[in-house]
């Protein structure tokens, strides 16, 4: 298991990381792990003291980015790639087109990047 099943790992780090030393600026992780470390720097008070910053563009993620606690994210698009992946095997497979690399985020806001300033432009394509 990579931990990407929620928040336990995140947890686990940052109390680690706040045994060791309470006094960092920034966390970057997946967004899995970054929703444990709100949950832990919330219970320690420490809430908008460290910038959150999530890859992944989950539900939580556009949530936190939303409501000031987390500072930003890249997106992900499961959803789009997937469909791309399905669309590119059957253009394949019934009219031996070579699709060759698609990038799922070339029609995303900003590239993918996520801010509080546009945080709108996204939509979820996974819960998180």
């Amino acid at each position: 298991e990579g931990k990407y099943l929620g928040p336990d790992g995140g947890i686990a780090a940052t109390q680690d990381i706040l045994s060791m030393n309470s006094s960092f600026d920034v966390m970057v992780g997946a967004d899995q792990s970054i929703q444990g470390a709100a949950i832990v720097l919330a219970d320690e008070g420490m809430t908008g003291q460290v910038k959150l910053i999530g890859l992944g563009g989950s539900a939580p993620a556009l949530k936190g980015i939303s409501d000031g606690s987390w500072f930003g994210g890249v997106f992900g698009a499961p959803g789009t790639e997937g469909r791309y992946a399905m669309e590119a095997m059957v253009d394949a497979l019934k009219n031996g087109v070579d699709q060759g690399g698609i990038d799922p985020l070339a029609t995303a806001p900003d590239g993918g990047l996520i801010t509080s300033g546009n945080v709108s432009k996204f939509s979820a394509e996974w819960d998180g």
